[in-house]
């Protein structure tokens, strides 16, 4: 039986919910979320899930949602590195997510 919960760096949670890839380990840790509430889920299917998935973390962390809405993502390095930084120390645990299975769409209807 596969444990209900998981716990993911700031850096994936934030990569999946902004659309800005933010992680060290690229696209894996961004995969790793997706694939744990959609098991299974193919690379080319993620942009059918972020939606739902997105959704389902801020129902989890609404303080997650709330702090890139009223701190939105940066351009430029020095800004993002900075960013970055800002929101580690707010967050500095990362987020220990639940498992709830979405089904993954097959197509954008």
């Amino acid at each position: 039986m596969e444990d209900d919960t998981k716990h993911f760096s700031m850096c994936a949670v934030f990569g999946v919910t902004s659309h800005v890839l933010l992680v060290e380990r690229g696209m894996d840790e961004i995969h790793d979320v997706f694939d744990f509430f959609c098991p299974g889920i193919f690379t080319h299917q993620l942009p059918l899930a972020v939606d739902a998935v997105r959704k389902e973390i801020h129902a989890q962390f609404p303080e997650a949602g709330t702090h890139l809405q009223e701190n939105p993502i940066p351009s430029g390095a020095d800004a993002l590195d900075a960013w970055v930084v800002n929101v580690k120390e707010k967050f500095p645990d990362g987020f220990t997510l639940r498992r709830k299975i979405i089904p993954p769409k097959t197509d954008a209807g």
